[in-house]
């Protein structure tokens, strides 16, 4: 009695057998080159997950028989937005190009990078009393200070916005009326009064 038996022949061993050059597996790439002008070339057969996180950092400009990035301020700043820090970026790029980063590269993506994040954002809530008198009040109320972060004009001071329900509870507390519900900036304008 016969039994069947196969072999199966890896697309190497094919290529060999054939002796078929184009049939050969492609050698993944794991470097690309950076040039003065801010381009980056690599290869088609550049690693994917390189190439996902240098498709984060730079713009592609063009895909003939290389693919072709451009480091711009835009998108560094893209990545800097999706958390990545100027040193995460400086890394990646050291590590995976095939010579040094040019010198002004480095230095315009250092320089970039430099004004992130001077100006930002703050989510806070107001707290306004409608007078003077009534301000110092509360800044002086030991059960209501600790929920005034800082006073920024005379009848204005910002507030958590997760203590808000605690602090119109503890105005209440302490027989305050306040209006509970948040209104929309800009508030009608009404002098302080006093």
């Amino acid at each position: 009695e016969e039994e069947d038996f196969g072999i199966r022949i890896s697309p190497l061993g094919i290529a060999i057998l054939t002796n078929d050059v184009s049939l050969f597996p492609k050698q993944i790439e794991r470097h690309f080159t950076i040039r003065p002008n801010f381009e980056v070339v690599a290869s088609k057969d550049l690693d994917p997950s390189i190439r996902w996180e240098l498709g984060k950092i730079a713009e592609l400009l063009r895909v003939n028989d290389e693919v072709t990035y451009k480091l711009s301020r835009q998108s560094i700043y893209h990545t800097l937005q999706e958390g990545k820090t100027v040193e995460d970026i400086v890394t990646f790029l050291d590590m995976y190009a095939v010579k040094p980063i040019p010198e002004n590269v480095r230095e315009t993506i250092i320089e970039w990078t430099s004004t992130y994040g001077r100006i930002s954002f703050i989510d806070a809530l107001l707290l306004r009393c409608d007078t003077f008198s009534l301000a110092k009040e509360l800044k002086e109320s030991k059960k209501i200070s600790k929920f005034l972060i800082e006073q920024i004009a005379p009848t204005y001071f910002v507030i958590r916005r997760k203590d808000h329900a605690k602090l119109v509870e503890a105005l209440e507390e302490v027989d305050y009326m306040p209006k509970p519900e948040i209104e929309k900036f800009p508030p009608a304008k009404k002098p302080p009064k006093e």
